[in-house]
C-alpha cells in the first residue's frame, strides 16, 4: 500500500478506537450505536486441530457459546455485531435467524502446522461465515 492508502485510512478511522480484548470486557465497554467485530478462535472442520489451539487455554465450542450469549446481549443492547468463524451447523445454530444475518463465503487456507513440526499444510477450501446483528 501506499503512502497515500494509509493517509486516506487514517482519516476514515479518526473516530474509531481499536481493541484487542477479551468478548467480555468488549461486552462491558461498547454501548448503543457502536459496532463490534469478533473474531474468535474457528471451530475446527473435519477434526482439525488447527484452530481454537493456538491459545491458552484453548477455546472451544463452550467458549463459542458463551461469545454467542454476550453477542446477542449486545445486539438486543443496541450494539452492532459482525462474527467470523467457520460455516458448520454448529455455529449457525447459537444464532437465532430472527436477529442474525449469515453470508457464507469460500478461501482457500494454507499453512503451516504446529510450531513443534513446522510441516506445511495442504491448500484446503474452507467454507467461513459471516453472522450480522439485524
Amino acid at each position: 500500500p501506499s503512502l497515500e492508502n494509509f493517509q486516506h485510512l487514517q482519516n476514515k478511522f479518526q473516530n474509531v478506537n481499536f481493541h484487542s480484548l477479551d468478548f467480555s470486557e468488549i461486552f462491558k465497554k461498547s454501548k448503543p450505536g457502536d459496532f463490534v467485530y469478533l473474531d474468535p478462535p474457528y471451530l475446527p472442520v473435519d477434526g482439525s486441530k488447527h484452530f481454537g489451539y493456538y491459545i491458552h487455554p484453548r477455546f472451544g465450542l463452550e467458549d463459542l457459546k458463551t461469545l454467542a450469549k454476550t453477542a446477542e446481549e449486545m445486539r438486543s443492547s443496541g450494539v452492532k455485531v459482525l462474527i467470523s468463524n467457520h460455516d458448520m451447523p454448529e455455529v449457525r445454530e447459537l444464532f437465532d435467524e430472527r436477529y442474525w444475518n449469515f453470508v457464507n463465503f469460500q478461501i482457500s487456507r494454507t499453512g503451516l502446522g504446529t510450531q513443534k513440526s513446522k510441516k506445511r499444510i495442504d491448500s484446503k477450501n474452507v467454507t467461513e461465515i459471516l453472522i450480522q446483528s439485524k
